[in-house]
């Protein structure tokens, strides 16, 4: 029997304990030797889609990687899941495997990425999370989690979406104050996105470096003028902007426009934000900016 098929709760189990036993080892190596694990490297040519990638904490991404492709076979013994029905690959991994084609893929997928803001951490910044995306190829989404830097768990499935706070100090032994989303106290079912007037607005994009600051589009910040718009502007986007979203903070909309993240950067949150009631418009053409108002 597919494992998409039993009680949601084992899946969801196995995901959470590996990416909370991962993160502890990432924060013990960051805590161990920071500025070690911080220092850039590169992708090998070979492995970089456009050649040599210069890579801040590719060292701890790579360990932390895996760490959790270790852990999933044993974890998946752990609640009595065949180790070979679940696959994982973290973002590194899509790095090099330019081939990968999961499309006929019958069977649940991970993507994760451990230490999604890598550049933030490094700067010891408090935008950055780690997230996962659960889904069988042919099939459908099954969850996604994201978990924020302070150690809390956003999750989503197709019964809703939750916030899950989680101690740092948990005892791994009890599994009930993480794992049976929503079937804990704990869990709390987040806000969604709240309304309101523009002007009040905060707007968020991705926009961490050159390349990507420079494509707000001429259309925007014409609307912006034309509006009079007094909200807010961000250069912080991502995850971790449409979880708060999610959870009714006061994060209104958040884009990405051409030259924006990878859909493996963006999907567990928009799919979080999305189940909790946000609307997501597809950017066509300069006009769809009109969608703001």
């Amino acid at each position: 029997m597919p494992l998409f098929n039993e009680t949601p709760d084992v899946l969801q189990g196995i995901i959470f304990e590996v990416m909370l036993e991962t993160r502890e080892v990432v924060l013990n190596m960051l805590t161990k030797d920071f500025n070690g694990a911080c220092q850039p490297m590169s992708l090998d040519p070979p492995l970089g889609k456009t050649g040599l990638k210069p890579k801040r904490m590719l060292y701890v991404d790579r360990v932390a990687e895996l760490h959790a492709k270790d852990r999933i076979p044993e974890v998946s013994k752990k609640f009595s899941v065949n180790e070979n029905r679940i696959t994982l690959h973290g973002e590194e991994t899509l790095w090099h495997e330019e081939d990968l084609d999961l499309s006929g893929i019958d069977s649940p997928v991970a993507i994760v990425d451990m230490i999604d803001g890598s550049d933030l951490v490094e700067r010891k910044l408090w935008n950055w999370c780690s997230a996962a995306i659960v889904f069988v190829p042919t099939r459908e989404i099954l969850f996604s989690v994201v978990q924020d830097s302070h150690h809390n768990l956003y999750v989503a499935n197709k019964d809703g979406a939750w916030f899950v706070p989680v101690s740092p100090e948990r005892d791994p032994r009890d599994q009930t104050k993480y794992v049976l989303v929503p079937h804990n106290e704990q869990a709390r079912k987040l806000a969604g996105a709240q309304h309101v007037d523009q002007n009040a607005a905060a707007v968020c994009f991705y926009g961490q470096n050159c390349e990507h600051f420079t494509t707000i589009p001429g259309a925007l910040i014409d609307w912006m003028r034309k509006e009079n718009f007094a909200g807010r502007v961000y250069n912080l986007a991502g995850n971790p902007m449409m979880c708060k979203m999610a959870d009714g903070e006061p994060i209104h909309v958040v884009f990405e426009h051409h030259v924006g993240q990878y859909p493996h950067d963006l999907v567990p949150g928009a799919y979080i934000a999305a189940i909790a009631g946000a609307s997501m418009v597809l950017q066509q053409d300069e006009t769809s900016w009109e969608a703001l108002s």
